[in-house]
């Protein structure tokens, strides 16, 4: 009880504000997620960014960017040499820029960005109240997502933001942005690559104040599987494979040498073979 005053405290202090991005026919990702924060008593601090099917028609329409450019940006990033863009991808930048329009609209200094898909972990309060001890001062955007597969600590009393200028990328769906950082975003951001790739491109080319959290604040549903059934029934009833699954990918914040070993053979046996199959599956449709 002591440490959610503090946090709520803490949540003024900062004057931070959640936002969660979620596509409307996912509402199963809302009820899970609001029962989350009513848990942890910050329901009040949250505020959600509700897409419906047909909003971005328009810009769907507009955006067609040329093979040129996917070959221009892969020179300043990790990212793939060509990737065409489907219509969920370019909804999922719009929503994140709707919401750095509701930042630079009412003025809001820092923003907790989440997206639907995220898992809320036990510790999620005493990692909210670290992230937010260390927050830097000035800062464009902050990434604390779980989903790298860069071996950082996971233990909370280890947790800090590191400054970042590398081509790789973090996972959008969980980041602190700042009013500057908003404003960078929208006056520049087009799609271009899907999300991560999109943002880590015009980090670099805005050279950008980044951060990326050492550990991570949120778990990313997709590590169950890309269908949202899937990731949801982790959330509410995680099988005991899907418990086991979680166990292993949390390790990759592990240093010690014993995990190193036993994530290379699960990725080696299980999740490049999965993958794989994945692109060829894609290929032949």
């Amino acid at each position: 009880m002591e440490l959610k005053k503090e946090l709520l405290n803490l949540l003024k202090e900062k004057k931070l504000k959640i936002f969660v991005i979620n596509y409307y026919p996912l509402k199963e990702r809302r009820e899970y997620l609001n029962k989350r924060f009513k848990d942890l008593g910050i329901q009040n601090k949250v505020e959600w960014i509700i897409q419906r099917p047909g909003d971005y028609k328009k810009e769907i329409k507009k955006f067609s960017p040329l093979k040129k450019i996917w070959e221009s940006a892969n020179r300043h990033m990790d990212g793939p040499k060509f990737f065409k863009l489907n219509e969920a991808d370019i909804n999922l930048i719009e929503n994140h820029l709707k919401a750095y329009k509701k930042i630079i609209k009412r003025n809001l200094e820092n923003v907790l960005i989440l997206e639907d898909d995220v898992i809320i972990s036990r510790e999620f309060i005493l990692r909210l109240k670290k992230c937010l001890d260390n927050l830097p001062d000035e800062y464009d955007i902050a990434y604390t997502d779980f989903g790298i597969g860069l071996r950082f600590t996971k233990r909370v009393s280890k947790l800090k933001f590191l400054r970042y200028n590398g081509p790789l990328t973090r996972t959008t769906a969980s980041y602190f942005i700042s009013k500057n950082g908003a404003k960078k975003f929208l006056n520049n951001v087009r799609p271009i690559l899907p999300i991560d790739w999109n943002m880590r491109y015009f980090e670099r080319i805005l050279q950008m104040k980044v951060y990326w959290l050492r550990g991570f604040l949120t778990y990313q549903g997709s590590i169950y599987g890309g269908h949202y059934k899937t990731s949801l029934q982790a959330r509410m009833n995680p099988t005991k494979i899907q418990k086991i699954i979680l166990k292993i990918e949390s390790k990759r914040f592990d240093q010690k040498l014993i995990w190193k070993v036993i994530l290379l053979i699960y990725d080696v046996l299980f999740i490049i073979p999965y993958r794989l199959v994945r692109v060829m599956f894609k290929k032949i449709r």
